[in-house]
């Protein structure tokens, strides 16, 4: 499943796509029915301090990518599509908030509160 989906076209350059789903899922015994446990779940905790009245959710798409080389594809399918040893994941799934391939995330950047 995926739970984040954002392409990006670039006028000038290569499309560049988030897709974020969980990785590593097995069925339990049928093969048909959807898998219930994944190695790779990658499912961000977003905790947001707001006021329900005044505040509003902000996304930030340039956060998300700002460490990330938009100019060109590092391997397989354009930008970051969750798999393990994808090479345009390592700073997305860092500012998502997620660890991957044993790297430590220091904390998403993608979700705010103005």
């Amino acid at each position: 499943y995926k739970f984040l989906r954002i392409d990006l076209t670039q006028a000038s350059g290569p499309d560049w796509n988030v897709h974020l789903g969980s990785t590593g899922c097995t069925p339990e015994g049928d093969p048909t029915v959807p898998a219930t446990s994944c190695s790779n779940s990658h499912r961000p905790e977003i905790v947001l301090t707001l006021d329900h009245d005044t505040d509003t959710i902000a996304v930030d798409y340039g956060s998300l990518l700002a460490d990330s080389d938009l100019s060109q594809n590092q391997g397989g399918a354009p930008g970051c599509m969750s798999f393990p040893g994808d090479p345009d994941c390592p700073e997305v799934m860092n500012n998502l908030g997620l660890d991957y391939e044993g790297a430590v995330s220091g904390g998403q950047v993608l979700f705010g509160v103005n």
